[in-house]
């Protein structure tokens, strides 16, 4: 299995492209370069609108010249011998080892991880018997040895034999990703490369439908999905006149290219939103600092409690709240609002009733449990809102900043109309 043909030729494009990245094309690696600022501002310049012009007065030359000093102390330089490289490694170790310091990294920068205990004393044998005496070789699942471990890797290699979300004891793939974000233990900037099994219907056929609800579970309210034919992204399902049960159904006869946007969208969302809201709604302090009248038994904090219920107030005809009027302003919570059965596809679902809690308890960092990570996920998509009668729940800082805020928006949708007609995303 580790020396399939196609796994070998995965194996090499995938790791020379993250070393490519974090080296000789750094620069450019980046969500937005080093001379996008200057490109934006350069490109409004030339606008005719007094609007444009007056938006760029706002931002100085100088102003520009210090965001790029910025950049590159963060950036920096990287030669593939500077890299630090941590992978799961079976039996077998020599197989990415090979690849990695063929292209430049340093024995003595990898990091081979294996929790099996026959598995780690092969590879502990085999790595013996070959000529790499400096690499570390650790018996630990990956989650554990990223909680413990203070190190940023550039590039994270997790080769999974199961799929991404694990039903059998032991270590789950999903909260070894989660931790990764949890305790940042990817560099900025740093690759995180994953491969996960997929099951046919000939090998698990319970297995494969459960995966299939899992997916479409996740992707029905989110508002844009990548074409299977273009690989381009577009409108949501309900915007192509796809529905709920509809949309399951098409999952499920045609699961590999939904599991593969499954997977992106799910890692996505674990580094940009999970970890980012967990951490903020389970930090006091920090929460306070935005939102300071959420206090035990306060009347803003039941007045939260009761908008979040009525997001979930379904209504026959298609009306209702917000999370089922409008999926994909609320698509967390209404994925996590599924899985925890508060929403139902279809009646009796008992493969869901019990791995769809399990699925989002795989996907905490803070929270007690998966109920009590979706009611603060909830609560923070709706005091993230704009609306003036949500002032009640407004620090007094919050409430001060808001006086910018109008302008601060203005130049934040300017520049992104900008960063999209420059095609620089």
């Amino acid at each position: 299995m580790y020396k399939e043909k196609a796994k070998n030729i995965a194996r090499y494009k995938s790791l020379s492209k993250a070393v490519s990245l974090l080296t000789e094309k750094r620069n450019t690696a980046t969500l937005t370069d080093r001379g996008y600022l200057k490109r934006v501002w350069n490109e409004i310049a030339k606008s005719e609108n007094s609007s444009d012009r007056k938006l760029n007065s706002y931002l100085s030359k100088d102003t520009i010249k210090r965001w790029e000093l910025f950049f590159d102390s963060i950036v920096t330089t990287r030669q593939p011998k500077h890299l630090k490289v941590a992978y799961l490694c079976g039996p077998d170790p020599l197989n990415d080892l090979n690849v990695l310091t063929e292209l430049g990294v340093l024995q003595e920068n990898i990091w081979a991880i294996e929790s099996d205990k026959k598995m780690y004393e092969t590879a502990v044998d085999v790595l013996l018997a070959a000529d790499f005496p400096f690499l570390k070789i650790i018996k630990s699942d990956f989650k554990s040895f990223i909680e413990y471990t203070p190190i940023k890797f550039d590039i994270i290699y997790l080769d999974f034999c199961d799929t991404i979300y694990s039903k059998r004891d032991g270590p789950k793939n999903l909260e070894a990703i989660t931790a990764i974000a949890k305790f940042q233990s990817l560099a900025s900037p740093g690759i995180l490369i994953t491969n996960f099994a997929l099951v046919s219907k000939e090998q698990d056929e319970k297995g494969y439908k459960l995966l299939s609800k899992l997916t479409a579970g996740y992707l029905y309210p989110k508002s844009f999905l990548e074409f299977k034919e273009t690989g381009r992204f577009g409108d949501g399902v309900e915007a192509e006149g796809i529905y709920d049960e509809d949309f399951f159904n098409i999952v499920e006869g045609d699961l590999a290219p939904y599991y593969s946007q499954f997977i992106t969208r799910v890692i996505m969302d674990i580094f940009c939103l999970n970890v980012q809201i967990d951490r903020f709604m389970n930090h006091l302090k920090q929460r306070n600092l935005f939102f300071d009248k959420l206090l035990y038994k306060s009347k803003p904090r039941y007045l939260l409690r009761k908008k979040i219920e009525s997001l979930f107030a379904f209504q026959p005809n298609g009306g209702g709240g917000d999370i089922f009027v409008d999926h994909g302003s609320w698509a967390l919570p209404w994925s996590f609002a599924y899985y925890l059965g508060l929403i139902l596809i279809t009646e009796d679902d008992e493969e869901m009733a019990e791995h769809g809690p399990k699925f989002v308890n795989q996907l905490i960092s803070y929270s007690k449990n998966g109920k009590d990570f979706f009611e603060k996920i909830a609560a923070f998509y709706y005091l993230k809102d704009e609306d003036s009668h949500l002032e009640i729940f407004y620090s007094d800082s919050l409430k001060k900043s808001q006086k910018i805020g109008g302008l601060l928006k203005n130049i934040f949708f300017a520049m992104y109309s900008y960063f999209i007609n420059l095609k620089i995303c």
